[in-house]
């Protein structure tokens, strides 16, 4: 369970969204994660699933390497009497 898929209502039907129970999917259908929800949904006949393809479901891209602090860098003066102070 928890993947990516298409539901849409059964003809005919009103489905209210978990997260609004107000509001109802629409009938073009909406991409949700597949959970015990949607389970019951699809175990009652209210909705139909469509699985998505690869392409439609990419898993979560990793998080970017962090930069390096500009902070931490010393300016090139800095740099230079630093080797001078070593040579010493």
């Amino acid at each position: 369970m928890n993947e990516r898929v298409l539901v849409k209502p059964a003809k005919g039907l009103r489905v209210p969204l978990p997260d609004h129970p107000k509001q109802y999917l629409p009938e073009a259908g909406r991409v949700v994660i597949y959970d015990q929800y949607w389970f019951r949904r699809v175990a009652e006949g209210a909705v139909t699933i469509q699985k998505l393809k690869e392409a439609d479901n990419p898993e979560p891209a990793p998080a970017p390497a962090s930069s390096p602090d500009p902070a931490e860098e010393k300016p090139e003066d800095e740099k230079k009497k630093s080797k001078k102070t070593n040579k010493k």
